[in-house]
């Protein structure tokens, strides 16, 4: 079995170049898009009067506990990018290529590739919620002998809604707000609406974590708008070297081709066959882990008809093409 690069159509959206460039090398059909960023991940300090500053302090009034923990664990900054992460403008950008492409192969299964630390996310990198619960509880303990913390304080108290609210406040964290957080959450599921396939194409080391499952499925809210999670910097390629992310992508692929392939010819011919994701592919398993059971969006061609969102891709029956209206919700951002 193998893939035919020419078949391969969708968007992916990245800040490094050098992984755009090698992956429009080997697929043509692929659209890029650069997210921008500082070149590095800058250290920036919790406190002063910069833009980073005054979110983590806004985060804290309002009880993120994600950002108390880190507080409480001795971080005194991060690394955030203030340049960094999806916009609307990018957003914009990805329904217009889509729409190309939708309009040009209608029956063409369309990948996006989700890039994550300064794509999805404005911070590099993540301090796990479950290490973090269990590394709080002595250090409360420690605080409240010390008189550093009030007594009567639950902060070393985890319960599972309180782990659950972690989650949910280090989403809030990392991707920069509430606001940017419901607005990714408003792309997947435009593109969950219209059978797109969204991978999140990744070199975090800790991608392969249950932390980073769960963060993942999180942010998914259990909707199955993302499919699969690829850790390139797990899988080797040709040369024998790991974080090619061409390479993951193609690995994945096949993988995916591979499960659903002995049922194919079966369901085939089957009145209850479908189009969605969920049929063409199955479960993640890129360097041997999988994605914790997301469940797979609509689908993009054949089912039932439905009703178009206020936003993101849909079918214009007028002009025979996709169109895209895009949401015109606000978006509280952190930059200076």
């Amino acid at each position: 079995m193998s893939i035919d690069p020419k078949a391969v159509y969708g968007v992916f959206l990245d800040n490094d170049q050098g992984h755009l460039d090698r992956m429009k090398e080997t697929y043509k059909n692929l659209l890029m898009i650069k997210i921008p960023d500082s070149g590095h991940a800058p250290q920036v300090p919790f406190e002063g009067t910069g833009g980073f500053a005054k979110f983590v302090a806004s985060e804290l009034a309002a009880g993120n506990l994600y950002c108390a923990g880190l507080q409480l664990l001795g971080r005194d900054g991060d690394s955030y990018d203030k340049l960094s992460g999806i916009q609307e403008e990018h957003i914009e950008k990805l329904y217009n290529f889509l729409e190309l492409l939708m309009t040009s192969h209608p029956r063409d299964p369309m990948h996006v590739l989700l890039d994550w630390d300064r794509t999805l996310t404005v911070v590099e990198g993540y301090l796990g919620v479950r290490g973090m619960c269990k590394e709080l509880p002595p250090i409360v303990e420690e605080y409240k002998a010390q008189g550093i913390l009030p007594t009567d304080t639950d902060l070393g108290v985890i319960t599972e809604e309180k782990q659950s609210k972690m989650y949910e406040d280090q989403l809030r964290y990392l991707f920069g707000g509430a606001g940017r957080l419901a607005m990714i959450r408003d792309m997947l599921d435009s593109l969950s609406e219209h059978g797109i396939y969204v991978w999140i194409l990744t070199n975090n080391t800790g991608c392969i974590s249950d932390d980073f499952q769960s963060m993942v499925m999180h942010l998914d809210e259990g909707k199955g708008r993302i499919q699969r999670i690829i850790c390139a910097s797990f899988i080797r390629d040709s040369e024998g070297k790991r974080g090619n992310k061409t390479h993951a992508f193609t690995s994945e692929l096949l993988e995916a081709r591979k499960v659903v392939a002995p049922s194919s010819a079966s369901s085939s011919n089957s009145a209850s066959s479908s189009s969605s994701p969920a049929s063409s592919y199955g479960a993640s398993s890129s360097g041997g882990f999988r994605t914790g059971g997301f469940r797979t969006g609509g689908s993009r061609t054949g089912g039932s008809k439905k009703t178009r969102r206020r936003h993101g891709p849909g079918r214009s029956h007028t002009r025979g093409r996709y169109h895209l209206r895009k949401s015109k919700k606000k978006v509280t951002t952190i930059r200076r």
